[in-house]
């Protein structure tokens, strides 16, 4: 397993205990949990919005495409 792999297995796992860590209202109340909540939901937002607009752009370049090219 390469040091990407590794990472990418390191930032998957945090996510799936955070998401755990977020459904429960006794963690959420202490204050440092709560901000690093917050702080993952925003990087996701903003994850979400650059996927839209990647796909934006392709769907659009996709409509110059002529049927027969596809």
């Amino acid at each position: 397993m390469n040091k990407n792999n590794l990472i990418n297995l390191s930032t998957d796992t945090l996510e799936t205990v955070i998401d755990q860590l977020i459904d429960n209202e006794l963690v959420k109340s202490i204050p440092v949990v709560n901000t690093a909540v917050n702080v993952m939901a925003i990087g996701r937002s903003i994850r979400d919005v650059l996927l839209a607009k990647k796909l934006k752009v392709f769907f659009d370049a996709l409509d110059e495409v002529s049927d027969e090219e596809r």
